[in-house]
């Protein structure tokens, strides 16, 4: 019968014993990863949502689609490995950057 994780028990091999200590410890690890990857989703969320949303009320859902196509593939050739929290402010400029040279929104001179 197999024990639980985290009671010690030994395979064929006794240096290969399972350490309750570091089971605890790499659950701890794993735990955090999973929060602060949770907390990266919800920022770029919310980051996506208030462009696609200003877009869409100011040049139409069309635009919005594009943006939000724009500004996932700007997240995906981002180094999301980095354990800085991404700009997602630049991501959002990248895409109406990319918008504005596509001819998809009105280029606009500010004075």
């Amino acid at each position: 019968m197999a024990k639980p994780l985290g009671v010690a028990h030994t395979t064929n091999n006794d240096s290969e014993a399972v350490n309750p200590q570091r089971l605890f410890l790499l659950h701890t690890y794993t735990t955090a990863r999973i929060g602060h990857c949770a907390h990266l989703i919800n920022r770029a969320e919310a980051e996506l949502s208030a462009l696609m949303w200003v877009i869409e009320h100011s040049y139409g859902r069309a635009a919005a689609h594009t943006a939000g196509e724009y500004w996932v593939t700007e997240l995906e050739s981002a180094d999301l490995f980095n354990p800085r929290e991404p700009e997602w402010r630049l991501f959002t400029i990248a895409t109406l950057s990319k918008l504005v040279k596509d001819g998809r929104l009105p280029r606009r001179t500010v004075y």
